[in-house]
């Protein structure tokens, strides 16, 4: 549906930004903001401005280890084309090159895992240049009948500093009669960010930097280009669920504790003496440090120290709801807390199976929405290529190269396995280039005598 007054966003659309705004302050460490504190230890503070709240980055750890996981090794990725067509390699080459594709499938791990989504934009510049960027998430509005918007919001600069007025330029992309239609408006919208009437479209341009802004552009392509890539799961709104939405709870249950066991030591470390009266000036002050007066039949000098068997117990409930988020999140605990981790390849493929099967999915869906991208721009440039995008990612964990050779080797003398599998396995080449490497070792053996066919017997 086409952005209207009194209608965009809606009421669902504008809890959906909500959303998002908490799940950023999360991962930037602004929780308290989203989580709160019990009012029993806001108490404890006589000048609310004093309160100390503890914000543990455990949602920039689980987006952040999720955005590495799926782009693995950067060196050993490979997007190019399925076969042998120089037209579309060159495309393909200047595409990846031109957009850092390889680094923007980070961000778009880190999208997915922060707010369980990503959305692309695919599209040409003035130059015939193809460009591939990520809409943001907050800017990026589909609606029910198929139809996309991007919300762009601006502050007006001719209104006051106390208003929260705001322009906003919407751009809904829509297929009519087998074309994409893009029609651009611009808006006044109230403080909730709802429009309330039109703007001017060159005050806009202008506020924006630009000379001009088509209002209407027509296409000749049968498609949005536009493709959203959700999280492992979806949720009822039609978005993927953020890797954070169920880690909520037992996070807001370690900061709590822990800001509660901090309190404590503010109060508390700095432990005080108790002395007989007699050592204290005549205005009741002793000069040397802080202690408690006794009476001469008081006791004797000690210090005064809090004793709370219940500290060790938070520290046991704390851990326990790490277990809950590493179980939650499948990012094991080694990882939250950077402790040791296992020596062998092995045992840490193991040890982060679910990990590697949830990023896998995640890739899963980045490769499709990738190879949808590059059949955008296929269409734009008008290049006859209906085939995939070869799309290879690299191992998530580093590979024992030695283990894997002599894997491979065993394979083909034992007849499991041919050599041009092994290689293309072991080295990620394509099958042309398998088979130009074997003609270059079987021309290398004739070079050293050699002779393949009829080997030397003992």
């Amino acid at each position: 549906m086409k952005p209207a007054p009194n209608f965009f966003p809606s009421g669902v659309e504008r809890d959906r930004l909500t959303s998002l705004k908490s799940y950023k302050r999360l991962y930037e460490g602004d929780q308290y903001a989203v989580l709160g504190l019990h009012e029993i230890i806001k108490n404890q503070y006589e000048n609310k401005k004093d309160l100390v709240y503890i914000s543990n980055p455990i949602p920039a750890r689980v987006v952040d280890f999720y955005a590495d996981f799926v782009v693995g090794d950067l060196d050993k990725m490979v997007i190019k084309a399925s076969d042998i067509n120089t037209e579309v390699e060159t495309f393909i080459a200047e595409v990846v090159y031109e957009n850092d594709l390889k680094e923007m499938i980070s961000d778009i791990g880190g999208g997915q895992s922060e707010y369980g989504y990503a959305a692309l934009l695919g599209w040409l510049d003035e130059l015939g240049k193809y460009h591939i960027e990520i809409i943001p998430q907050d800017q990026y509005f589909p609606q029910s009948d198929g139809s996309i918007v991007i919300a762009t919001y601006k502050r007006d600069p001719a209104a006051s500093e106390l208003s929260k007025d705001l322009l906003l330029l919407t751009k809904h992309y829509s297929v009519v009669n087998q074309k994409l239609v893009i029609e651009r408006k611009a808006w006044k919208t109230d403080e909730r960010g709802v429009i309330t009437e039109s703007y001017p479209m060159e005050k806009m341009a202008a506020l924006l930097g630009k000379t001009e802004i088509k209002e209407t552009e027509t296409i000749d392509i049968d498609d949005t280009c536009i493709r959203q890539i959700d999280n492992t799961i979806k949720n009822d709104y039609g978005f993927g669920k953020s890797d954070l939405a169920d880690i909520v709870v037992p996070l807001a249950e370690i900061n709590e504790r822990v800001t509660q066991m901090s309190t404590q030591f503010l109060k508390n470390l700095d432990a005080k003496m108790q002395l007989p009266a007699d050592m204290f000036n005549e205005d009741g002050k002793l000069e040397v440090f802080e202690a408690i007066a006794v009476t001469k039949d008081g006791g004797e000098a000690k210090y005064i120290t809090n004793e709370n068997p219940l500290m060790t117990d938070a520290r046991e409930h704390v851990a326990s709801q790490m277990k809950m988020i590493s179980f939650s999140t499948a990012v094991p605990m080694f990882e939250l807390l950077k402790s040791a981790m296992p020596e062998r390849v092995e045992s840490l493929r193991i040890q982060l199976f679910g990990a590697i099967r949830r990023a896998d999915r995640k890739r899963g869906k980045i490769k499709r929405a990738i190879n949808d991208m590059f059949r955008i721009g296929f269409q734009l440039k008008d290049i006859k290529y209906d085939k995939d995008v070869r799309i290879d990612f690299a191992d998530i964990l580093p590979v024992d190269e030695n283990l894997q050779a002599n894997t491979e080797s065993i394979k083909v003398t034992s007849g499991l396995t041919s050599k041009k599998s092994a290689m293309i396995r072991m080295e990620g080449y394509s099958s042309e280039e398998a088979d130009e490497e074997l003609k270059r070792i079987a021309d290398e053996d004739k070079i050293a005598g050699i002779d393949i066919k009829n080997p030397p017997q003992l």
